[in-house]
């Protein structure tokens, strides 16, 4: 059996101005459900600069969701993964001290995880896993959206913040399910956001923009603002007008509710809810969800071969 003694990872070092270190530190043997991961290629996100500049965690705690890198022990309960096996997976970043992506070693979830398809690119495949779930979660878990796969065509979905990566891969998920995606995102995208599927991109800087989308979607019922911030949230909630208008942002505080349409229903997806555990930033704590996890489960069997067969494609370092 595998057992490293010791981990170098770099983390969160307080008293005083916030910085990093690197430290050592003893590896945890995997839970059952778990396979220790030697890391190679970690992506930064926002969420992890976010983190840091708010103080979120505390000394020791270890940023970076996105992880790629070869598992050198499984637990009990792991039959699809081996020792030896290169995957990309996301970790929940502050959960154990230590641990994390910007360490030496870390722990992944047998079921938020994909092992690499030999046509993709390391250094690109690590940006997947954090923007890939978020997109699908948003669009389909029932604590979000919650859109029926099954619609087809007729169903039309408000993309807000087309380029950015979350809302690169919402673009190329729903058009695996047939759904009409209107895009914003500025000019110079127009051409990558059309090739990602959608069928109308707008400037989401032109000041028709809403009367537009009225025009292509009378009875809009979804829309998810991947940018997440006050004004984005609020501009969306304007555009809905069907039955529903149902709203899902990647940000929500009760600021950004504040001029959001009476008239809409908004919710959050909310990553951390999927690896049943409980998760702080903070004062705020999020609870875990089942259904949350399986839409993940379901989202990681299937991003492999999605990935290795083209219909999506990763987004470019």
């Amino acid at each position: 059996m595998f057992h490293p003694n010791s981990n170098n990872a770099l983390v969160i070092k307080t008293g005083g101005e916030l910085s990093f270190e690197q430290r050592p530190s003893q590896i945890p043997k995997p839970r059952a459900n778990e396979a220790l991961v030697r890391v190679s290629h970690v992506a930064q996100n926002s969420i992890d600069i976010e983190s840091f500049d708010n103080g979120d965690f505390g000394d020791g705690d270890v940023l970076g969701c996105d992880f790629m890198g070869t598992v050198e022990e499984i637990g009990d309960a792991v039959s699809k993964l081996g020792k030896g096996d290169i995957i990309a997976g996301v970790v929940l970043e502050g959960k154990i001290k230590g641990l994390g992506g910007y360490s030496k070693y870390t722990l992944a979830d047998k079921e938020l995880c994909f092992k690499l398809p030999p046509n993709i690119p390391p250094e690109e495949a690590v940006t997947v896993p954090l923007a890939v779930y978020t997109a699908y979660l948003g669009l389909f878990s029932p604590g979000c959206l919650n859109i029926d796969r099954k619609a087809g065509p007729e169903t039309s979905i408000l993309i807000w913040g087309s380029s950015s990566c979350v809302g690169r891969f919402a673009i190329q998920i729903v058009t695996i399910y047939r759904f009409r995606v209107i895009g914003t995102c500025s000019p110079s995208n127009f051409d990558l956001v059309r090739s990602l599927g959608a069928s109308h991109v707008l400037d989401y800087c032109n000041m028709d923009m809403i009367p537009r989308i009225h025009k292509l979607a009378p009875e809009l019922e979804y829309a998810f603002d991947t940018m997440g911030s006050s004004k984005t949230s609020s501009t969306v909630s304007e555009a809905l007008t069907g039955v529903s208008r149902r709203l899902c942002t990647i940000r929500q505080s009760d600021a950004y509710q504040s001029n959001i349409s009476s008239y809409a229903s908004i919710t959050e997806v909310c990553v951390w809810k999927a690896f049943l555990h409980d998760h702080w930033e903070g004062e705020r704590r999020f609870s875990p969800s089942v259904s949350s996890h399986n839409s993940a489960t379901e989202l990681f069997s299937a991003v492999g071969s999605w990935l290795r067969d083209s219909i999506i494609r990763p987004n470019h370092p």
